[in-house]
């Protein structure tokens, strides 16, 4: 479910909007499974079960109700468990 947060200010240039559904996170080097809590245009953040390293490419198996979307993204924060990921446009190399 979708729910617009508005007691959040920070600079980001997209809203956040809570999201809570399952994610399966797969990287070169392990799948985890977790919960997001928030999305925005750009970006996506989750809770894991372990630790991505910042910089990290993953693909994102995203649990949205009636239907699980894919996404690239790459890990651009972590605090303990939550993480939080920049989503890359299709057809973008980044590498």
């Amino acid at each position: 479910m979708l729910i617009e947060r508005p007691y959040i200010t920070d600079r980001r240039l997209h809203p956040r909007r809570e999201l809570e559904v399952k994610v399966s996170v797969r990287t070169e080097r392990e799948l985890l499974t977790g919960r997001t809590l928030d999305i925005n245009e750009s970006g996506i953040s989750a809770v894991l079960p372990g630790e991505l390293d910042k910089g990290e490419e993953a693909e994102l198996q995203i649990g949205v109700p009636g239907n699980a979307v894919t996404a690239r993204a790459i890990v651009r924060s972590r605090n303990e468990f939550r993480h939080g990921f920049e989503l890359v446009p299709s057809g973008v190399d980044t590498r």
